[in-house]
């Protein structure tokens, strides 16, 4: 599915991106505190607080904005159409995709832009920790549920690998701060990290424009007005007789 699926390949990278970004801000922030204002790395522990409250943001953006949204258009889709037709996995996936693809860059951008000696200490940690969390927690929900939507028969095979990939980029990402921020220099590095980041938004528009065309090119996806393609049985076990060929140790059995 990672391979063969672009849609798949794409989104997973920049969520891994995002997620591996909030990570590498954890070794980031001591060394650009101890370079920026002389803070030892003890000292820099109440700047790890603005990541989470941007987290806990995302959260409630998420359940108290989004999610409702998404409830009251189904349901205007289903009451206009009868039933008969069900909003796309884009209407609900990609809303949080497009405000995490928004608030990532802004938080980079502020901390390459506030990154300064002579501005209070809280400010860089602050107006990268906040958006930078948010993104990451909008972009995880937001993603899932639309792969959930997107490939129904197989969405646990496509969230097993986005977690693998995002892992392992969580793993690397910590290991590279220090050495890009000493490298690049504190504003240039932010920078970097920020145009990188600027990628999710044309994405998501294309996912936006043109999901239906990409999904009728997939073999799994969700088809629209094709019943049956990309879909399977809530419970296909209890709901239907499938033989199924079991082996144990060299035996096998069927079952029905």
């Amino acid at each position: 599915m990672l391979i063969h699926e672009p849609i798949v390949t794409w989104t997973t990278l920049y969520h891994s991106f995002v997620f591996g970004l909030l990570f590498l801000l954890l070794e980031a922030y001591p060394y650009i505190y101890a370079s920026l204002y002389g803070m030892s790395r003890e000292a820099t522990a109440m700047v790890f607080l603005s990541p989470w409250a941007g987290n806990l943001l995302g959260v409630l953006v998420y359940f108290v904005c989004l999610k409702p949204q998404f409830r009251a258009r189904r349901h205007q889709v289903l009451s206009q159409s009868a039933g008969k037709r069900h909003m796309s996995p884009e209407e609900r996936g990609l809303p949080g995709i497009l405000a995490a693809s928004v608030l990532t860059p802004l938080g980079m951008f502020g901390l390459a832009l506030t990154a300064r000696a002579d501005l209070p200490r809280a400010l860089p940690g602050v107006l990268s920790g906040v958006p930078v969390g948010m993104g990451m927690t909008l972009v995880h929900l937001s993603l899932l549920n639309y792969y959930i939507d997107l490939y129904p028969a197989r969405s646990a095979s496509v969230v097993a690998a986005n977690c693998a990939v995002r892992n392992a980029a969580a793993a690397v990402f910590p290991s590279v701060a220090v050495p890009l921020y000493a490298a690049l220099g504190i504003r240039r590095a932010s920078a970097v990290l920020a145009g990188v980041s600027c990628v999710g938004f044309p994405a998501a528009m294309v996912l936006l424009a043109y999901g239906k065309q990409l999904r009728a090119r997939s073999r799994w996806a969700l088809q629209d007005g094709v019943p049956g393609v990309g879909e399977t049985s809530a419970t296909p076990l209890l709901g239907q007789c499938v033989a199924v060929a079991r082996g144990y140790g060299g035996t096998t059995a069927r079952t029905s």
